[in-house]
């Protein structure tokens, strides 16, 4: 009896080790499977991260990169792809094949003739700093924005609603050593006709322009009447450009500046200043372009 019990307790023994080694290999196929989960998962992941924004439904944007390609001439320091909301850079060369984009000269005008009659925002020397809040702007003479070793400041507040400035057919607006800053999640835009005006719209010196969002500054322009492309309808020198300008048919020009944004003109000279192009302004359909109806295209907004 007691060689029978020793028997059976060994058999008992047996069992419990083959269940324990089933048991093991289960465990072990189960962790596997899990970590060639994860890994595919990771590297999922890293190859197609998710977009952080929803991308534009009618799949067409006016600051595609398309439309800068072939655009860019003179003396680049660097020019480059680059992501507002990651701050990623990637040297680019813009070398493809010229693209028409979308026109905007009828709806320039037509945009400019609407505002007339809407008060014209404070100009003059800024050193002080001045406000300009929500709401339209005409002025039938230049604008003049300019400060003192730079101590000038224009503050644009956008919390109730965008700020739309036009300006009269041929004149101008001209800042100079002057901080521009955006408060609010609206856009600033300028609309400039340059007709028969023999120097440039829209003319920048030794400022910078201290928004994050590239998009809430947008200069639209056309050139003039008598058709063909006219030198320097826009002009920046040394300075910080974050931005947008949209001037297809003129020629925009960068002397040692930065810009951040994009330039979609006939042509943008780059003397001695670098150029990187935020490809998430492509989330923008063309319903930001004025002339355009907004309700017929996709319209994301501006950056959050």
């Amino acid at each position: 009896m007691h060689e029978r019990g020793n028997e059976n307790r060994k058999r008992l023994r047996r069992r419990e080790d083959a269940n324990a080694t089933v048991v093991g290999v289960i465990l072990v196929v189960a962790l596997t499977l899990v970590s060639a989960g994860s890994i595919f998962f990771a590297v999922s992941g890293f190859d197609a991260p998710e977009p952080d924004y929803p991308p534009f439904e009618d799949g067409e944007s006016p600051f595609d990169v398309k439309y800068v390609e072939g655009t860019l001439t003179g003396d680049a320091v660097e020019t480059a792809l680059y992501d507002s909301t990651t701050g990623d850079v990637l040297e680019y060369g813009f070398d493809g094949s010229e693209r028409s984009p979308p026109g905007v000269g009828g709806g320039i005008t037509d945009t400019i003739s609407d505002l007339q009659g809407s008060p014209a925002p404070q100009d003059g020397f800024v050193d002080r700093g001045i406000r300009i809040s929500s709401g339209d702007y005409y002025s039938d003479d230049n604008i003049n924005w300019w400060g003192w070793d730079g101590d000038g400041e224009v503050v644009f507040d956008t919390t109730q609603g965008p700020v739309r400035i036009a300006v009269q057919e041929g004149k101008r607006v001209f800042i100079d050593e002057v901080e521009i800053d955006v408060e609010g999640s609206h856009p600033v835009e300028f609309y400039l006709d340059r007709g028969g005006r023999s120097q440039a719209v829209f003319t920048v010196f030794d400022s910078s322009f201290d928004n994050h969002e590239t998009d809430a500054i947008r200069v639209y322009a056309r050139t003039g009447r008598g058709g063909g492309v006219v030198d320097n309808t826009i002009y920046f020198r040394n300075t910080d450009f974050r931005g947008v300008v949209y001037a297809p048919g003129t020629n925009v020009e960068f002397e040692d500046s930065t810009v951040h944004g994009a330039s979609v003109a006939d042509e943008t000279v780059l003397d001695g200043s670098s150029y990187y192009h935020d490809t998430h302004l492509e989330r923008l359909g063309v319903g930001v372009l004025p002339g355009v109806d907004a309700d017929s295209t996709h319209r994301t907004g501006v950056l959050p």
